[in-house]
Parts: C-alpha cells; sequence; structure tokens
C-alpha cells in the first residue's frame, strides 16, 4: 500500500513539474513593444506602432502589429548571449540604425537568457554600404526598445 502511494504521488508531482514548465515556456514565446520608428524585416517596411513578436519554431519567429494590418515572418537562426555590460534581464528589440533606416536585428524574449538574431538582409547590407561610403566607414547604431 505504501509503493502505491509513493509512486501515485511521484508520478503527479512530475506532472505538475511538467504542467509548470511548460506554462512558464509558453509565456516566453513571445514579447510585445512599441516600435517609435519605420523598420524592416526582410523587404518589408512596418511603420511605427505597437508589435507582438512571437516564435514560431526555434529559428523563426512572427513579428505583427497590435491591429493585426502588418505581419511578417523572420528567420532567426543564430543565438546570441548577452555581454557583461548589457542590462541583465532585459527583454527587448534591438535595431540596427544606418541613417534614417531601422532593421530589426535580435529579439529578446526570456528575461536573463539568450537572443535571437535575425540575418542581414540584401536591404540592410545596401543601407551599411551606403554609410560606410558616406561616412568614411561609419558602423550602425544598435538601437534598443523595451520589451514586455
Amino acid at each position: 500500500m505504501r509503493k502505491q502511494i509513493f509512486g501515485t504521488f511521484a508520478v503527479l508531482s512530475l506532472l505538475l513539474a511538467f504542467t509548470i514548465v511548460s506554462a512558464q515556456a509558453q509565456s516566453r514565446n513571445s514579447v510585445t513593444a512599441h516600435i517609435p520608428f519605420a523598420f524592416q524585416i526582410g523587404d518589408k517596411t512596418l511603420p511605427a506602432g505597437d508589435y507582438s513578436v512571437k516564435r514560431l519554431s526555434q529559428n523563426a519567429l512572427v513579428v505583427e502589429s497590435a491591429d493585426g494590418a502588418e505581419s511578417v515572418i523572420a528567420q532567426a537562426p543564430r543565438s546570441v548571449q548577452s555581454n557583461a555590460n548589457a542590462k541583465p534581464g532585459a527583454e527587448k528589440l534591438v535595431f540596427r540604425q544606418y541613417g534614417e533606416q531601422y532593421f530589426l536585428a535580435q529579439v529578446w524574449m526570456i528575461k536573463g537568457g539568450a537572443g535571437r538574431e535575425l540575418n542581414m538582409t540584401g536591404a540592410e547590407r545596401k543601407a551599411a554600404s551606403e554609410l560606410k561610403i558616406a561616412q568614411h566607414g561609419a558602423k550602425p547604431q544598435s538601437i534598443e526598445v523595451a520589451a514586455r
């Protein structure tokens, strides 16, 4: 009888642990942010506004405007780690700025964890090249937008 009670307790404990881990993982699959400038993902330019970023898979994200009018799927194949100067635990979106153009570069969804980095697109490479030529080797600025 004791073995049966212990076995049942062990199974229920495992189920509870899996439920908690699953709930935490689901809550970390999206962030929302107000982007105060127009920005590009791939070949698409999105207007300033409120956006949600959701993880579709390990390497894919969907960025959608709050009103649902704009939506883009982006590949984010590389994991990036927080550096020593970064604000710890920040959920954020990181953009690269070339003059007046902004490109989504990284998405940080998990507090204190790793972020995902998007591939550079042809449009971003062109903007980077034009900036280097115009300003003698200048590098893009990194702009962080807090997410929630």
